[in-house]
């Protein structure tokens, strides 16, 4: 009986050690040992809450003994608006909704011509490696080298709804004494034009729902007749994770993982966490392994996943952040430390993920909203990713013309470009990217959000090729 074991025992650790890497994307994917607080299916300190509608929702509150407490509100059910749909239905909700806000801003302000919604801006893609932006004749080398991956941060609903829109929780608790006192007033944005309607998610999900799929985007890449939607999406300020983005997105063929904070700014307007979410197509990649992470420093998280594509042995490691807000020498102090941590965290990732397929290069990605630009004197952030051998997919010289983010918030203004996708790679260049806007593209007299465009930040984007 004895010997019977250990022979099983020997076969077991054989069969793993000739387990490929096609094998081990069908298993469940890594979770790391730490910080298991974002999920609540497997963490037991969610307990189940309804919602000032009335709908499900999970809700973690950290022990009263921490000197900073923390509390996380996830949806439980999804979105009623989504119930039902198919993939062919959401695209036309999604023009129907277009419509909506236009007769709403028509009903709000009387027919005729100022009534008429600006279109979206439009994009096209723009050449960044002439040595590299062939496109191969064969079918299978489009599809297993080449894929595009875009940022954007979304905008929190709760941090952009107006004193009319529905809370979706009360503001009862004595933590949230100076929200009692100051209401959301559209988080700033009220100079925008109708804010009440430009604002209002309920339609407002819809038109970043389509930015995301790229419909504004006006020139397909030539010769590659493939391209359609993005292949990854890196997301921040996602505060409808559960009920909206996940939902919609699964519909339309991607699979996803989500973090949210622990101290997120939107729970105390009495709305959702907001965090970070990865989205990747399931016709072009597998989630091999994980992490998801809060900063050692400060409260924002960030995403470390490894994707393998489809049909290819090619893994490629994507992180995705949110960094610490606000300028300022100690903001950016703490911006630094946080993608110090990040690029030693991914690196090391990589690195057991290299070892355990014994592979000699994955490339790595890093995508996110950085809070910071490489105007600044104090920029050390971006210059800590720089050196640590990171190329942006974006030229970094020249870039007062153009910017990421454009916004009149409250009192203060902004045009700067502090998004950013970044990479680290022998095997992996940048073919093309989306054109970032300059002043003259929006018609709006007070900068994004509006009717021309539904963020505070444009969504960029990178099309990247395997070598």
């Amino acid at each position: 009986m004895i010997l019977f074991v250990i022979a099983i025992g020997i076969f077991m650790s054989m069969a793993m050690t000739l387990h490929n890497v096609d094998a081990l994307a069908d298993r469940k994917p890594f979770q790391g040992p730490k910080r298991q607080w974002f999920d609540p299916e497997t963490c037991s300190a969610y307990r189940k809450v309804k919602d000032l509608q009335g709908r499900h929702a999970w809700r973690y509150t950290s022990s009263k003994k921490i000197k900073m407490p923390s509390e996380i509100r996830l949806q439980a059910e999804v979105d009623p608006d989504l119930v039902g749909l198919s993939k062919d239905e959401i695209s036309k909700k999604i023009q129907d909704m277009k419509e909506e806000q236009q007769n709403a801003l028509c009903e709000k302000i009387g027919s005729g011509n100022n009534c008429i919604m600006n279109d979206m801006c439009l994009r096209r893609w723009e050449v960044v490696n002439d040595e590299h932006n062939k496109i191969a004749k064969n079918k299978e080398n489009i599809s297993t080298r080449q894929f595009t991956l875009v940022q954007f941060n979304t905008l929190a609903e709760g941090l952009s709804s107006g004193p009319d829109a529905e809370m979706k929780f009360s503001l009862e608790s004595r933590r949230w004494e100076s929200a009692i006192s100051n209401p959301n007033t559209y988080g700033g944005f009220d100079k925008v034009q109708h804010p009440e309607i430009c604002l209002d998610f309920n339609l407002r999900k819809w038109r970043l729902l389509d930015v995301i799929l790229g419909s504004s985007v006006n020139e397909k890449i030539e010769g590659d007749n493939s391209f359609s939607n993005p292949d990854i999406i890196a997301l921040e300020e996602v505060d409808n994770y559960h009920s909206f983005f996940q939902p919609a997105l699964h519909k339309l063929g991607y699979d996803s993982i989500f973090i949210p904070k622990r101290f997120s700014p939107c729970v105390k307007f009495g709305y959702f966490s907001d965090g970070c979410a990865l989205f990747w197509s399931r016709q072009k990649f597998k989630l091999l392994e994980e992490e998801r992470r809060q900063f050692e420093k400060r409260g924002q998280v960030y995403i470390i996943a490894t994707l393998k594509s489809n049909g290819s042995d090619r893994l490629l490691t994507v992180g995705v952040t949110h960094l610490k807000a606000k300028r300022g020498r100690v903001n950016e102090q703490d911006r630094t430390s946080q993608i110090n941590e990040l690029v030693k965290e991914i690196g090391a990732h990589r690195n057991r993920v290299k070892e355990k397929f014994d592979l000699e290069e994955i490339p790595i990605i890093i995508a996110g909203d950085f809070n910071a630009d490489v105007t600044s004197e104090d920029s050390t952030c971006i210059q800590t990713a720089i050196h640590n051998e990171f190329k942006s997919a974006y030229p970094l010289q020249n870039v007062t013309e153009t910017f990421s983010t454009y916004k009149f918030r409250g009192e203060s203004y902004s045009k700067r470009t502090i998004d950013y996708i970044f990479y680290k790679a022998t095997n992996l260049v940048c073919t093309h990217t989306l054109n970032m806007f300059e002043e003259v593209d929006i018609q709006e007299p007070w900068g994004l959000p509006g009717f021309q465009y539904p963020s505070d930040h444009i969504m960029i984007g990178s099309r990247f090729k395997f070598l």
